[in-house]
C-alpha cells in the first residue's frame, strides 16, 4: 500500500473498504457480527441525515459480506489463517467494489459502509467478559434446559430462561448462581460459578435482553451442542429410563479449585460423574501454559510437552534472577531444544515413533490431565454461523498422529517451536484437508510487563491439524440465516474419513 493510500485509510471517516480490511478484518468482523445479531448500527454523514442515527441491516447481509471478503459464510476467527498482506490488510477472497454497501432491513435502500460510524464497539474496545467463561455459562444452561425438556429440542430462549432463574450470591472474587428445578420425576440442580466480571456481564445482558454479538453466537452454538451432543443425549435417556427419582447436578464451575481435572462443566448423576467438558470459545489455541522465569519452569515446559530434559548448565545462570535477565537464556534453551528435536525427527525412524508417544502424552496431560472422560468443546462465537467442535485426547488421537511425518519449525525471537505434520497415510491426507494447515502444536514464550523485572509467560497452543485429528465428530456449523431459534442441524451430513470419529 502506497503512503497516499495509507494516509487515506487513516483520515477517512466511517468503515471504508480499506478500514474493513485493516487488522486482518477486525472492523469487518465486528460489523458482520452486529448485523447477524440484529443490533442497531450507528450512522454518520449523508446516510444519518437520510435514515436516522441508528439502523438495522438485513441479517442475510452478514453472510454476504463474509463471503465477499473471506470466501466463507462467517468471519475467520483464527486471524493467523486470514489471507493478508505484510501490513496486515485482509486480501479479499473475491472482487470487492471500491464502495461496499449494505442493505437496510426491510427496505430496498443500501448504505455505504463509509457512512457507518466507528463506535467504541466498532474499534474493538475490550469486551467486559471472557468468551470462555460465557461459553461455560451457556453450555451448562443449555444442558440444564435439555434435561428440563426431557430431551426435546431446545431453543435460545430456553437457555436464557435457565440463566434468568438463577439465585445469585457473591463469593469474593467470584459469583455463584444456582437453580433448583425438575425434569419429570427427577431433581435437577444447575450451578454456575464465574468471576465477577464475566458473571455480571452475562446476567446483565440476559436481564436486559441486549447481547454483544459474540454472546449471541455463543448461545446459539451452545444450543446446537446440547441438541446434537451424544453425551447429553445419553445422559437424558439414562434419567428418563431409570424408574427411580434421580438427583442430577449440572455444574459449570471453571474458577474453583477442582484438583486433578481440566474440566469446566461437570455432569453428576446420583453422585457419579458421567461427563466432563473443558469449554473453549471463539479463536481458541491455548490449552496449556507454564508461567515463570526459573530453570525449573522452562524444564517443566519442555519436559511436560516434549519429554525433553533441559541442560543443567542453565541452572546457575537462571535461578535467583528476574525475568528480564532470564529471557535471553530462555531463547538459548529454545535454540537447544529445536536442534535436539530436528536431529531426533530427521527421517521417518523409530526415534520419531517414540517422540510421537512422548508428545501425545504431553498433549493429553495439558488438555485433559490424562482423564479420558474429559473432552474439549469449542464454541463458535459467530452469530450468523454458530457451531461447535468437540475434541478428545484419547488413544485414538495417538493413532491418528502416527499417520504423520513430523517436522520442526523454529523461530528465534520471540522464541517459538512448532511441530508440523506431513501426511503419510490416506486418512491423514483427508484430515490435513480438513485442518487447513499443517501445525499440530506450538510452544512459545514472551516477556511481559512494564516493570523493571517483568514476567515470563510460556504457552502451549494447538494448531488446525491437531484440532482436526482430535475431533470426536464433524465440526458442526449451522449454515442458515439467524432467526429467533437456531435452524435444525442437517442429520444427513456425511462424515469424513476420520480415524478418530465416533458414530
Amino acid at each position: 500500500m502506497r503512503w497516499n493510500e495509507f494516509k487515506t485509510v487513516l483520515t477517512e471517516s466511517g468503515l471504508s473498504k480499506a478500514y474493513l480490511q485493516k487488522h486482518r478484518g477486525q472492523y469487518l468482523d465486528v460489523l458482520i457480527n452486529m448485523i447477524a445479531a440484529g443490533k442497531d448500527v450507528e450512522l454518520e454523514g449523508k446516510s444519518k441525515i437520510a435514515y436516522g442515527k441508528t439502523v438495522k441491516f438485513e441479517p442475510s447481509e452478514a453472510e454476504r459480506l463474509a463471503k465477499m471478503f473471506y470466501g466463507e459464510n462467517s468471519p475467520i476467527e483464527d486471524k493467523d489463517e486470514v489471507n493478508a498482506n505484510d501490513r496486515g490488510f485482509l486480501i479479499p477472497a473475491g472482487q470487492v467494489p471500491s464502495s461496499v454497501r449494505v442493505k437496510l432491513k426491510g427496505r430496498i435502500e443500501t448504505v455505504p459502509t463509509g457512512d457507518i460510524f466507528k463506535t467504541s464497539e466498532m474499534k474493538g474496545s475490550k469486551k467486559p467478559f471472557n468468551s470462555g467463561d460465557v461459553g461455560e455459562a451457556f453450555l451448562g444452561a443449555a444442558c440444564t434446559a435439555k434435561f428440563e425438556k426431557l430431551g426435546e429440542e431446545i431453543t435460545e430462549d430456553d437457555v436464557l430462561s435457565v440463566i434468568k432463574r438463577l439465585t445469585i450470591v457473591d463469593e469474593g472474587k467470584n459469583k455463584r448462581g444456582t437453580l433448583q428445578t425438575t425434569a419429570g420425576k427427577d431433581s435437577i440442580k444447575y450451578v454456575l460459578v464465574l468471576n465477577q466480571t464475566s458473571f455480571g456481564a452475562t446476567i446483565t445482558s440476559v436481564g436486559e435482553g441486549k447481547f454483544p454479538p459474540e454472546m449471541t453466537g455463543l448461545n446459539r452454538s451452545a444450543v446446537l451442542w446440547a441438541n446434537r451432543s451424544a453425551a447429553v443425549k445419553q445422559a437424558v435417556k439414562q434419567a428418563i429410563d431409570d424408574p427411580n427419582k434421580n438427583v442430577i447436578v449440572v455444574n459449570s464451575d471453571g474458577v474453583s479449585d477442582q484438583k486433578g481435572t481440566k474440566a469446566d462443566l461437570f455432569l453428576d448423576f446420583d453422585g457419579n460423574s458421567i461427563n466432563l467438558i473443558s469449554a473453549k470459545a471463539g479463536d481458541v489455541k491455548q490449552f496449556g501454559q507454564v508461567p515463570g522465569n526459573s530453570y525449573e519452569k522452562v524444564q517443566t515446559l519442555f519436559k511436560s510437552i516434549f519429554g525433553i530434559n533441559i541442560s543443567d548448565k542453565y541452572v546457575e545462570q537462571m535461578n535467583g534472577s528476574d525475568a528480564n535477565h532470564n529471557y535471553p537464556i530462555f531463547k538459548e534453551v529454545y535454540k537447544d531444544v529445536a536442534q535436539d528435536l530436528q536431529q531426533e525427527l530427521a527421517g521417518n525412524t523409530n526415534a520419531e515413533v517414540k517422540f510421537i508417544e512422548r508428545m501425545y502424552n504431553g498433549i493429553a496431560h495439558h488438555a485433559s490431565l490424562n482423564d479420558p472422560k474429559v473432552s474439549m468443546v469449542i464454541l463458535k462465537a459467530s452469530p450468523n454461523a454458530p457451531g461447535f467442535k468437540e475434541l478428545n485426547f484419547g488413544n485414538e488421537l495417538k493413532a491418528a498422529m502416527e499417520q504423520f511425518d513430523l517436522q520442526v519449525k523454529y523461530q528465534a525471537d520471540p522464541p517459538k517451536i512448532s511441530i508440523h505434520g506431513r501426511p503419510i497415510g490416506s486418512d491423514a491426507v483427508e484430515e490435513t484437508n480438513l485442518a487447513g494447515n499443517s501445525m499440530l502444536i506450538q510452544v512459545r514464550t514472551n516477556l511481559k510487563g512494564d516493570s523493571g523485572k517483568g514476567y515470563i509467560r510460556s504457552l502451549i497452543e494447538m494448531g488446525g491439524l491437531l484440532k482436526a485429528i482430535a475431533a470426536v465428530e464433524d465440526d458442526i456449523v449451522a449454515d442458515s440465516t439467524p432467526a429467533a431459534e437456531p435452524a435444525p442441524v442437517d442429520q444427513t451430513k456425511t462424515q469424513p474419513n476420520n480415524p478418530n470419529a465416533t458414530v
